[in-house]
């Protein structure tokens, strides 16, 4: 079957200044950087089998550019597009990285981000390639403090829902679901 090797990298993925800035529905442009931006990644090896997880400081991703990369991805380091997951951190203060409905913002400087993004991508994974070592994996569940982790989503008196309704609005009559505050962490 053959060892277990985990392999980890990260990549610098800031835009260029003017670049759209993805949340809050309205336009925004990027005029400088408070914090980088970053993608990271780690690659789990065992035998045959080579798998990618990269996370993405990106408000979103659409599945057409999840598949391009994917398929990019697999292209330059050989570990097949079934095996490759990305994932978001859905930050508000990221750029455009495919077109939105929410304003008008050139497309031009999105794609050229799009294309800066697939490189990184690409670099990282190489990266984390390189970097495979072998490991042991362990699991661990904890609880986030109180007031981390909170419900989203409300049930209304006029029988609609809502989406983060303004605290103490008369109208909630209760939250739909159970506050989970567990944090499941993989140790490798």
């Amino acid at each position: 079957m053959g060892r277990f090797q985990v392999g980890y990298a990260s990549v610098n993925i800031n835009p260029t200044l003017g670049c759209g800035i993805h949340g809050y529905f309205i336009p925004r442009f990027a005029k400088g950087f408070l914090d980088d931006l970053e993608a990271h990644g780690i690659v789990l090896s065992l035998g045959e089998t080579r798998i990618a997880m990269i996370s993405v400081d990106s408000c979103e991703m659409m599945a057409p550019l999840i598949n391009r990369y994917r398929a990019a991805i697999e292209k330059n380091t050989g570990i097949k597009a079934e095996n490759i997951f990305l994932s978001c951190t859905h930050t508000h203060t990221g750029p455009l990285i495919q077109p939105t409905d929410a304003f008008e913002a050139p497309q031009e400087p999105i794609d050229k981000y799009a294309d800066f993004v697939e490189d990184r991508l690409i670099d990282l994974v190489k990266m984390a390639i390189m970097d495979l070592k072998s490991a042991k994996m362990g699991h661990i569940t904890g609880y986030a403090p109180e007031r981390v982790a909170y419900i989203r989503l409300y049930r209304m008196k006029d029988g609609t829902t809502m989406t983060c309704p303004p605290i103490e609005d008369p109208n909630i009559d209760g939250p739909i679901g159970t506050l989970d505050q567990r944090c499941h962490i993989l140790r490798f």
